[in-house]
């Protein structure tokens, strides 16, 4: 077990990585970033009762991109604290919350897949931009 996974400066591309089983963190950037592809899985989940929540992915600036990533069994799926962000097309299952985005922020509609069997052409499902829980 380690603590963070990948911190990640301002302008960083972070795509096609793996972040597992983190005491932390799996992925955090600030700002002006672009997470993309990624993996994450089980970050936080067994850190220590001291330690505070972790994220599969973490943004804690403004104007990042985080798209196309798969975020599984960590404390927090994708967690966005600063506003300005772009979030669309990720899948979130099996996390303490699956989707923790603040306010001032853009992200495609999440739907909740779980169980549905096929996804139905609903509203929500087929939006092109659209984040699935499952």
């Amino acid at each position: 077990m380690y603590g963070f996974g990948i911190v990640a400066g301002e302008g960083s591309l972070i795509t096609g990585c793996t972040a597992n089983s983190n005491e932390l963190n799996g992925i955090q950037v600030s700002d002006r970033c672009i997470v993309s592809g990624n993996s994450c899985d089980g970050n936080g989940t067994l850190a220590s009762p001291a330690t505070t929540e972790a994220a599969g992915i973490h943004a804690t600036g403004t104007g990042n991109r985080i798209e196309n990533n798969n975020v599984t069994r960590n404390d927090r799926g994708i967690d966005v604290d600063g506003t300005g962000n772009l979030i669309v097309k990720n899948s979130a299952s099996g996390n303490g919350t699956n989707y923790d985005i603040v306010n001032g922020n853009s992200y495609g509609p999440i739907y909740n897949a779980a169980g549905v069997g096929e996804i139905s052409q609903s509203e929500s499902s087929s939006h092109p931009l659209v984040n699935l829980e499952f």
